[in-house]
């Protein structure tokens, strides 16, 4: 299996960059992505980077800061997680997709077992500077999701800073930025059904980054993978308004993204 893997590597000419679709409001691209089990497998971000490119869907989405594994929680794997984004963000520029990267969620604390992010942001702060250090080229950042603490506003505040030159997305008001944060050129936006996203403005990303959301396309659950009837609604409702990208969070799905769920997102 690892022979296989340094092969696809090798196939895949790693180290070069092809640039993605330019994201634009109007021309809608599909994104998907494990958003929590990313890092525990590179030889399935290998097969879903592949067939995505070769298919034609248009990024891959992450959590930087989730880390796939309930025993270990992210803070306690942090150079783990920062080799694997490595990965995958070669991955990802070798086959011109988006990597969209969601750094940390503002919601850390609430109704779980993990700290309050104000206890955190010396953590936060290395994923982010991390991310600056590999650089902009593919990558699509929304520095905290669902900004709703101080805490969350001042690490925005630091993470624009930080990340002059890279495309930002902006997530606050609890998911629904509105206005848009002027420093950032895309928004990204949170709701709870298929139904309300045909409300989401024009020039947001509908992202189903919302536990009611997420159990609608998954037909009850938030683990997936998305049944595809239910996700080809939601891509047709975004396809119809003309958001930049339409995203489909694998919330809680371990298993290697099937073809006909990718498929959906092929726009």
């Amino acid at each position: 299996m690892k022979l296989l893997l340094y092969y696809w590597l090798f196939k895949l000419k790693i180290y070069k960059t092809i640039k993605p679709r330019s994201l634009t409001i109007g021309d809608t691209q599909g994104w998907i992505g494990r958003v929590n089990d990313w890092p525990n497998s590179k030889s399935k971000l290998v097969n879903e980077c592949r067939y995505m490119a070769r298919k034609g869907a248009n990024g891959y989405a992450i959590e930087m800061a989730a880390g796939g594994n309930n025993k270990v929680r992210w803070y306690n794997r942090i150079d783990e997680i920062l080799s694997m984004y490595n990965f995958l963000l070669r991955l990802c520029r070798a086959q011109g997709l988006w990597l969209f990267v969601s750094i940390v969620n503002d919601n850390q604390g609430d109704k779980s077992k993990d700290p309050p992010l104000s206890s955190m942001m010396d953590k936060c702060l290395k994923l982010i500077n991390h991310v600056k250090d590999m650089g902009p080229d593919n990558v699509a950042v929304q520095i905290v999701a669902e900004v709703q603490t101080s805490a969350g506003k001042k690490l925005v505040n630091q993470g624009i800073d930080i990340l002059r030159g890279f495309l930002l997305v902006d997530n606050g008001d609890n998911g629904r930025p509105n206005p848009k944060d002027s420093r950032m050129p895309f928004r990204a936006w949170h709701v709870g059904s298929i139904s309300k996203m045909a409300s989401i403005p024009k020039d947001a990303i509908n992202c189903n980054d919302h536990g009611t959301a997420i159990r609608e396309v998954n037909g009850g659950s938030l683990t997936g993978p998305a049944i595809p009837e239910l996700l080809m609604k939601m891509v047709a409702t975004s396809k119809k308004v003309g958001h930049p990208a339409v995203v489909d969070y694998e919330f809680l799905t371990e298993k290697e993204l099937p073809k006909e769920v990718i498929n959906c997102m092929v726009i």
